[in-house]
């Protein structure tokens, strides 16, 4: 199948130390809920998933996945 867009974002590489930490904050009881949604996002974009697949599999919109990851960039 060819795809009919290519992503303009840059593919995500993590270190095992911060897949860890996501990975805490995402299953986290405590947390706030923007943290864990924000760490999910992170985790799913690291594995290779598109933006909308991701904002679906975690019920979210797709320009707030977007702005997420945009913010995680931003830091970068």
């Amino acid at each position: 199948m060819i795809p009919l867009f290519k992503s303009t974002k840059q593919s995500l590489v993590l270190s095992s130390e911060d897949r860890q930490f996501l990975q805490r904050i995402s299953q986290s009881r405590t947390e706030e809920f923007r943290r864990v949604e924000r760490a999910r996002m992170i985790l799913h974009y690291a594995d290779g998933l598109s933006i909308p697949k991701i904002a679906k599999a975690l019920g979210a919109t797709v320009p707030k996945t977007n702005a997420a990851l945009t913010k995680l960039w931003c830091r970068v």
